[in-house]
This record gives structure tokens, C-alpha cells and sequence, in this order.
């Protein structure tokens, strides 16, 4: 995003817009292990209002 003040040189500065992330949609899938049923775990928590308690960072793969 370009911004320049009134009272800036004649050029402009960058600044960072809002970060924005678009909606997942898991259609299907398959996971294995000890960990099989900790997605699921946690949208029960997140559903019941456990937000902060259950916040995690991620990763999606996708094989094709």
C-alpha cells in the first residue's frame, strides 16, 4: 500500500496492508498414528468456545 503524509518528500512509502487468509474446506483424507483424531479434538475445542486455550499453527499438504 502506498502512503505519503502532507508534509513527506515527494515520495512514497510502502506499508503493509492486512494479511489475509482465505477459508480451508477439508473434503477428505486419511490420517494415521496416535495423533488420528487431534483435528477432530480440536474443532470440538475451538467449537465449544476453547479458543485461545487451543490455538496451534499448522500445515496442509496436498498430494496429487
Amino acid at each position: 500500500m502506498d502512503y505519503r503524509l502532507g508534509t513527506d518528500p515527494p515520495h512514497m512509502r510502502k506499508l503493509s496492508g492486512l494479511t489475509k487468509y482465505g477459508n480451508i474446506t477439508l473434503k477428505w483424507g486419511m490420517t494415521l498414528g496416535a495423533g488420528a483424531l487431534d483435528l477432530y479434538k480440536w474443532h470440538a475445542d475451538v467449537s465449544a468456545g476453547q479458543v485461545k486455550d487451543r490455538r496451534k499453527n499448522g500445515r496442509h499438504y496436498c498430494a496429487g
